[in-house]
């Protein structure tokens, strides 16, 4: 018979081989089960598409209409993206109820009012995500050194790549618009879903005319004003100048118009569309962070159908304020220049008599700046000798 001492010797021995493995695993079980998300919020899964990598977890605010319970999916999403400060509300517009909509940031909000606010730094990862994202060049997320450029380029991020995304999963009809809100878009009469589908019209993409200008050669020298105004980077004009020269190098003939870049209704499902947002990204990180530069070019490169709007008209027809408006179906290897153009006093003139009596905002002067760097931090010192990328 044992004695109680060789019983208590093996009792020991039981129970450090139980510390040294069970107990980890029941730890690392009891762990999982406290982080994992309660039933109907969205998990982050980054197996979003074909391109994706591994799989990670994104913490968010939410509301729970707008959650994919299976009672009533959204069939449609509006995305923004705000980092470094700018443009960033601490109370959000409610959310249509049949909508998803999204919101990128680097910061909570007090009020999400439906949204879901990601700070889930996806474009921090992208490289080890999306490889074929990154394309190397001067902007690309590693070799920005200009803290303003940074930002701005974190929200580019969003705004050409949303569909990769996991909160907008199955999700193909999509709004994006830059966080700098100036009208109401979120009362619209019936269906703000049916709308935005209603609008596409078989395009895989909806964008309105730039009001000011029609050509890029006539964007260069404001682009470089916005870009220094507003991140200090000092290599903005260089930067801008050799995108264009690219461009006409590669084909660029700078007839097919200019467009605003801050909002835009797209179909996702489109191959066209993914192939030609990843070249943006591409041409937007090799050369210049100013994307209504390298826009037109694509769309000429690609060829896209696109359903152009007149200047400020897509607020008008997804908000219901407007039945329907004339549109410029434009198939880009059938264009002619005169079709874009547009005088700075017309189209001015035209659109305050327009909105200028609207009951929701008044036309300020920025509804014609149309910048497109919604990520900037609000800085309005910024020292020109600051460092750049």
């Amino acid at each position: 018979q044992p004695t109680a001492l060789q019983m208590s010797a093996t009792d020991t021995v039981v129970r450090r081989r139980f510390c040294v493995y069970c107990l980890p695993v029941f730890c690392a079980l009891l762990i999982a089960y406290i982080r994992a998300p309660e039933k109907g919020v969205a998990q982050c899964l980054s197996n979003a598409d074909a391109e994706t990598g591994p799989t990670g977890f994104s913490f968010m605010q939410h509301g729970s209409h707008v959650l994919a319970t299976g009672h009533h999916p959204a069939r449609a999403a509006l995305v923004s993206a705000s980092y470094g400060g700018r443009a960033v509300q601490t109370v959000l517009p409610q959310c249509p109820e049949d909508m998803r909509c999204v919101l990128y940031s680097d910061r909570a909000v007090a009020r999400s009012n439906g949204w879901l606010v990601s700070v889930e730094p996806y474009h921090a990862k992208a490289e080890h995500l999306w490889p074929k994202l990154n394309s190397g060049g001067r902007h690309s997320w590693n070799k920005i050194r200009n803290t303003h450029v940074r930002n701005l380029m974190a929200a580019k991020f969003y705004k050409m790549n949303m569909f990769r995304l996991p909160e907008l999963k199955s999700i193909d009809v999509i709004l994006w618009h830059d966080a700098d809100y100036k009208r109401d878009w979120f009362h619209s009469h019936g269906s703000f879903a049916d709308r935005l589908h209603h609008q596409l019209k078989g395009f895989p993409l909806v964008i309105e005319k730039h009001p000011l200008r029609s050509t890029v050669s006539s964007e260069l020298e404001p682009a470089i004003g916005r870009a220094l105004t507003n991140t200090g980077y000092t290599a903005a004009a260089h930067d801008i100048k050799e995108a264009y020269k690219h461009q006409k190098i590669r084909g660029f003939t700078d007839t097919v118009g200019l467009y605003h870049c801050g909002r835009y209704l797209l179909n996702s499902s489109s191959p066209e569309i993914r192939s030609a947002f990843l070249a943006w990204w591409h041409e937007v990180q090799d050369f210049s962070f100013r994307d209504q530069i390298s826009f037109p070019y694509i769309m000429q490169h690609f060829k896209l159908p696109v359903r152009v709007l007149e200047p400020l008209q897509l607020w008008k027809v997804v908000a219901g304020s407007h039945d329907d408006t004339p549109t410029t179906h434009q198939p880009h290897t059938q264009h002619t220049p005169n079709r874009h153009q547009t005088h700075r006093t017309q189209t001015t003139k035209q659109a305050r008599n327009t909105h200028g009596t609207s009951t929701i905002h008044d036309v300020d002067d920025d509804d014609y700046d149309y910048d497109d760097d919604t990520a900037v931090d609000d800085n309005s010192n910024i020292n020109s000798n600051s460092n750049s990328n």
